[in-house]
C-alpha cells in the first residue's frame, strides 16, 4: 500500500466518523423536538375526545328524557361520526403509548404524530358542530303499527271466526271514531302529526291528510263508526297500492255504503256465552244454588259479548242466589220473537204506516212496514233471521224502549210475565193503558169489566187455557184497533165482541175450540185484517161478506162431511166476492175431498171477480183450473199486478215450502206442481215465467227438465226441486243447452228420488246458463253415476251435498278440464256404498273450501288436500274408524288435518241445504 493510499484511507475513515458523529447529533436533536410537540399534540387530543364524549353523552341524556321527541337526521349523522372517531382515538391512543419511549424509528414515529394531529382536527370540528343551537329534537313520525291490548278470544269460535276473515281481507292506526267528523279529521291530522297551529278551514287540514298519506301504504281503522263517511272529504286518498280502510258499526246500511267487503259478527252460542260469563263472575258461580240462575242470566244476554261482560260484571258483586233471582226478573223477556207479516199488519191497523184508503193501498202501507222493520235491523234495534221471517229485541234494546215508553203518556203498556195473574193488576193499569201485551203468560181468566176507554191494543195470543171470555168484557174498549186471541182456548167470543167498532185487526187463528163467529162481527165495518185459519169455522161465514173495507183475509176451508152428522151446507159464493176492496187471500184447505168439488165455483166465481188481488196462496186440484183462471186474470202475467203468490197445483201439501227454506231472503212467488194423472200444457207456461222458486213433484213422463217447458220459461226460478220423477234421466243436456240461456237465475237445486237419474248436466252450455248456480243437493238417485260431463257445472257451485247415490264413484274425473274448484265452500258425501275418489286431479286447488262433511264412505281412503291447497278448510267432520283408516302423503299432512277433524258418532241428521 502506498503512503497516498494511507492517508485517503485515513481521511476517509476520519471524515466518516465525523460525518456519523454529526448525523447522530441531528437525529437526536430532530428527535427532542419531534416530541416535545407530539406530547403536546397528543394531550391536546386526549383533552378534546374527552369534551367530545361528553358532549355525546349529554345529548344522548337529553334524548332519554324526551320520549315523546326523536333525533333528527342531522343529529344522527353527527352521532354516527362521533363513535367512528372515539374508536380511533382509543386506538391511535393505544399505538402511540406503544411506541412512546422506541427513538429507533423516527420516520414510523413521524406517521403517528401526524395522525394525532388529523384526528385532533376532526374532534375539534365535531365538537363545534355538536353544540346543535337549533336542537336537534323533533316530532316523531306516526308509528306504523300501535300494539294493543286486545282480549283473548280464541276459546269463542264465533269471534274468532269472523277475525279470520277480517285478516284474510287485510292479507292481499288505530282511530276513534266520533259523531262529529271534524273531531275525526283532526284525530287523524293529530295521529300523522301534522302541524294543526294554522289548520284554517276543514278542506285545508283534508289537503294536509291527503299530502302526507299520498303515494304511501296504510291502514286506517275506525271503530263504532255511527253515520255515513266521505273519506276523500276528510282527506283519506283512494291510493291503489293496497291501502286498506277497516270500520266497525251496528248500522248496516253504513257498510253498504262505504264497504266493499262485509263481515257480521254473529252472536256467541249459548256455550260461549255461558264460558265467558264464567270466566267474569269466576267463584260466584260456586255460591249455594246460583249455578242455574247463572245460566238463565247469561242466555238472556242474546249471546252479545258486551252485553255478556256488562251484566257479568254487574252479577259478581250479588253474593246471595236472591240478590241473583232478583236481577234475572230484571232481564226476563216480555216476547221473543214475533212475525213480521204479523207486526206489519198490527202498525198498519193503528195508523203508524199512514193511511188506508181507495188511494192509497194495504199493500203500500205494508210496503212501508217492511222498510221500517229494515231500517231497524240496519240499526240493530232489531234481530232478524236472513229471511225477515222472525224479529225479536235484545233485552238491553227492550229495557231502553220500556224506560221510553213510561215517560210518554201515549206509550202506556201493561206487560204480563209468565207469573202474572190478571187478578193482580191494579184497576188503573187497566185504565191507563194503550196497549196490553200478556202473551203467552199461562192466562186462564179475564177481569169481568175491565174499563179500557183508552186501549189501543190487547194481545192475548199463546195462553191456550184461556176458554172463555167474559160477556161484558169488551164493553167499555170501543177504541181497539188489535185484537189478537191467536192459540187461545176460547170456544166462541162474548156478547160485547159487537163493541169493538173501531177494531181494524182481528186474529183467531188456530184456535181450535173456536167453530163459528158472531153475526155481530158485522157491526165491525172498519175491519181491514181478518185471520181465522185454523179454526173449525164451516166456509165461509155468510157475516163476512159485510166487512167492506177487509184487505186482508186469512181463511181455512173447513166443511164437515154430512157423515159426521152436520148437515151439508151450500157455500154462498158472493160472500168473498163483496170484498170489493181485498188484496190479500190465503185459503188453507182443510176438507180436501169437499174442497175439491168445489174449488171451481170458488175459483173461478169469487177469486176472479176481486180486481185489487196482490196476494194469492191457494190450492188448484186441478190444473184446468189455474189455466181458467189465467184466461180469466189475463193482468196477473206481468208481475206488476199478483206482486205475491202460492199455488199448490194437483195436490195439497201440509207442510211449508222445502225449496223456501234454503234461501237467506224472502222468496214470494211459489209454485208446487204435483202430477196428477193429466199432461202438461201451455198454461204451466204461462206460469212459470213469473215464479221465483219451483217444486215438481211426481211427473213420470219427462225425461229432461227442459222437456217439460221451454227454456226461457224457467229463466227467472231461482230455486228448483225435482222429487219422484221417475223417468228423468237428465236435467239438462246438450240438445237444447248448447246456444240457448237455461236457468240463468237459478240458485238452487235439489234433485230427490229420482231412479234413473244418471247426470245432471251432459255436453257443453252457452256462458250464462247456469251462471248463478251456487247449491247442489243430490239425494236417493241410485243410477247417478256423475253430476257433469263437463266439470264447468263446478266453477261457481259453493256448497254440494250428495247423499245415498250408491253408484257414484269419483265426484271428479281426471279429465284435465275443470279448473279449480275455487268457490266450493261445504262438501257433503252421505252414505255412499262405493265412492273412493273426490278428485282424481292432485292438482286442483281447494281456495275457498271450509267445510267437509263425511258419513258411511267406507271405501274412500284418502283425501285430495295438502297442506297448500285448503288453507281456508275449518272442518272435517266424520266417523272415527273412517278418519283413522284414511292414508297420507306423510304424517305432518296429517297433523295438519287433526286440528279440525271432529269424530262423527251420532246419526247424521242432514238439515235444510
Amino acid at each position: 500500500m502506498s503512503l497516498e493510499s494511507f492517508a485517503l484511507n485515513g481521511f476517509a475513515s476520519a471524515a466518516g466518523n465525523i460525518v456519523s458523529d454529526g448525523i447522530e447529533g441531528l437525529v437526536s436533536f430532530a428527535s427532542g423536538k419531534l416530541l416535545r410537540t407530539s406530547e403536546h399534540d397528543y394531550g391536546t387530543l386526549k383533552r378534546a375526545a374527552a369534551l367530545l364524549q361528553a358532549q355525546r353523552d349529554d345529548n344522548e341524556r337529553r334524548v332519554q328524557q324526551n320520549k315523546t321527541k326523536t333525533t333528527s337526521s342531522y343529529y344522527n349523522q353527527w352521532l354516527n361520526s362521533v363513535m367512528i372517531i372515539l374508536e380511533e382515538v382509543e386506538t391511535l391512543k393505544a399505538q402511540y403509548e406503544q411506541e412512546r419511549n422506541l427513538l429507533s424509528n423516527v420516520v414510523n414515529r413521524s406517521h403517528i404524530f401526524e395522525r394525532v394531529q388529523q384526528i385532533s382536527q376532526e374532534v375539534h370540528v365535531l365538537l363545534k358542530h355538536g353544540q346543535f343551537q337549533a336542537g336537534f329534537l323533533v316530532d316523531k313520525p306516526p308509528d306504523p303499527i300501535v300494539k294493543m291490548s286486545p282480549p283473548d278470544i280464541k276459546m269463542f269460535h264465533t269471534l274468532q271466526e269472523q277475525l279470520e276473515k277480517i285478516l284474510q281481507f287485510l292479507s292481499t292506526d288505530r282511530v276513534s271514531m266520533e259523531s262529529n267528523k271534524e273531531m275525526l279529521q283532526l284525530e287523524i291530522a293529530r295521529r300523522l302529526k301534522l302541524n294543526l297551529q294554522d289548520k284554517g278551514p276543514l278542506d285545508r287540514v283534508a289537503e294536509s291528510i291527503s299530502e302526507e298519506l299520498k303515494d304511501k301504504k296504510y291502514l286506517l281503522l275506525l271503530d263504532d263508526v255511527m253515520d255515513f263517511i266521505d273519506l276523500q272529504a276528510i282527506g283519506i286518498p283512494g291510493n291503489n297500492n293496497g291501502s286498506k280502510v277497516v270500520l266497525t258499526t251496528e248500522f248496516r246500511h253504513i257498510c253498504h255504503s262505504i264497504a266493499d267487503k262485509m263481515v257480521k259478527v254473529n252472536p256467541l252460542s249459548s256455550d260461549e256465552a255461558w264460558l265467558m260469563f264464567q270466566q267474569i263472575v269466576t267463584d260466584k258461580i260456586d255460591l249455594p244454588d246460583v249455578e242455574p240462575v247463572a245460566q238463565q242470566v247469561a242466555e238472556e244476554c242474546d249471546g252479545l259479548p258486551l252485553l255478556v261482560n256488562i251484566v257479568a260484571n254487574s252479577f259478581k258483586l250479588k253474593n246471595s242466589v236472591d240478590e241473583w233471582r232478583n236481577g234475572l226478573e230484571e232481564l226476563r223477556n216480555w216476547s221473543e220473537v214475533e212475525i213480521p207479516d204479523y207486526l206489519v199488519k198490527c202498525w198498519a191497523a193503528e195508523r203508524f204506516l199512514g193511511s188506508i184508503d181507495d188511494r192509497r193501498s194495504f199493500r203500500t202501507a205494508c210496503d212501508k212496514g217492511y222498510a221500517i222493520l229494515g231500517h231497524l235491523s240496519n240499526v240493530s234495534l232489531l234481530h232478524t233471521d236472513k229471511k225477515m221471517e222472525h224479529v225479536h229485541v235484545s233485552n238491553m234494546v227492550r229495557q231502553v224502549a220500556f224506560h221510553i215508553s213510561s215517560e210518554e203518556n201515549d206509550c202506556k203498556f201493561l206487560i204480563g210475565e209468565t207469573k202474572t195473574s190478571t187478578a193482580s193488576l191494579e184497576v188503573n193499569d187497566w185504565e191507563q193503558a194503550k196497549r196490553i201485551f200478556m202473551i203467552d203468560t199461562k192466562l186462564d181468566h179475564l177481569p169481568n169489566t175491565p174499563r179500557c176507554s183508552m186501549l189501543l191494543s190487547l194481545l192475548l195470543q199463546k195462553n191456550p187455557d184461556l176458554k172463555t171470555i167474559p160477556p161484558l168484557f169488551f164493553r167499555t174498549m170501543k177504541k181497539l184497533l188489535v185484537l189478537n186471541l191467536y192459540s187461545t182456548g176460547i170456544g166462541s167470543l162474548p156478547p160485547s165482541f159487537e163493541c169493538l167498532t173501531g177494531l181494524k185487526a182481528l186474529f183467531l187463528n188456530n184456535c181450535t175450540s173456536l167453530t163459528s163467529l158472531p153475526l155481530q162481527i158485522e157491526k165491525l165495518c172498519l175491519l181491514e185484517v181478518l185471520d181465522i185459519q185454523g179454526c173449525k169455522i164451516i166456509f165461509i161465514p155468510p157475516s163476512i161478506g159485510k166487512l167492506v173495507y177487509l184487505r186482508c183475509l186469512k181463511v181455512s176451508y173447513y166443511k164437515p162431511s154430512s157423515q159426521n152428522g152436520c148437515e151439508e151446507l151450500e157455500v154462498d159464493y158472493n160472500v168473498i166476492s163483496r170484498l170489493s176492496r181485498l188484496e190479500e187471500l190465503e185459503i188453507d184447505v182443510i176438507s180436501c175431498a169437499q174442497w175439491c168439488i168445489e174449488a171451481t165455483n170458488i175459483i173461478l166465481h169469487v177469486i176472479a171477480s176481486l180486481e185489487k188481488l196482490t196476494s194469492l196462496k191457494i190450492y188448484f186440484p186441478k190444473l184446468e183450473l189455474l189455466q181458467n183462471l189465467l184466461e180469466n186474470k189475463t193482468e196477473w202475467q206481468g208481475r206488476q199486478k199478483l206482486t205475491s203468490f202460492w199455488f199448490f197445483v194437483g195436490r195439497p201439501s201440509s207442510n211449508p215450502p222445502e225449496i223456501l227454506d234454503c234461501f237467506n231472503y224472502k222468496i214470494n212467488r211459489y209454485l208446487r206442481y204435483c202430477h196428477n194423472g193429466n199432461d202438461h200444457s201451455s198454461t204451466i207456461s204461462n206460469v212459470f215465467p213469473e215464479t221465483d222458486a219451483l217444486e215438481l213433484i211426481g211427473h213420470d213422463n219427462i225425461r229432461c227438465l227442459l222437456d217439460f217447458i221451454q227454456a226461457p220459461g224457467l229463466n227467472r226460478v231461482r230455486g228448483c226441486l225435482v222429487e219422484g220423477c221417475n223417468s228423468m234421466e237428465l236435467v239438462v243436456d246438450d240438445n237444447n243447452a248448447r246456444d240457448t240461456n237455461i236457468l240463468s237465475s237459478l240458485e238452487q237445486l235439489h234433485l230427490r228420488n229420482l231412479p234413473v237419474l244418471r247426470s245432471i248436466l251432459e255436453g257443453p252450455i252457452s256462458e250464462r246458463s247456469l251462471s248463478k248456480l251456487h247449491t247442489i243437493v243430490v239425494e236417493s238417485c241410485p243410477m247417478l253415476t256423475k253430476i257433469s260431463s263437463d266439470g264447468l257445472i263446478f266453477a261457481t257451485i259453493k256448497k254440494l251435498v250428495i247423499q245415498n247415490c250408491s253408484k257414484i264413484e269419483v265426484l271428479i274425473m281426471n279429465t284435465g278440464g275443470y279448473g279449480s274448484m275455487q268457490n266450493l265452500e261445504i262438501l257433503e258425501l252421505l252414505d255412499m256404498a262405493q265412492f273412493r275418489t273426490i278428485s282424481e286431479d292432485t292438482s286442483l286447488a281447494w281456495s275457498q273450501l271450509k267445510e267437509l262433511h263425511i258419513y258411511k264412505c267406507p271405501e274412500l281412503k284418502m283425501l285430495p288436500f295438502k297442506k297448500g291447497n285448503a288453507k281456508e278448510l275449518k272442518l272435517i267432520k266424520g266417523e272415527q274408524t273412517w278418519w283413522d283408516a284414511l292414508e297420507w302423503e306423510n304424517n305432518e299432512i296429517r297433523e295438519h288435518f287433526q286440528s279440525i277433524y271432529i269424530p262423527k258418532v251420532s246419526v247424521f241428521l242432514r238439515g235444510p241445504a
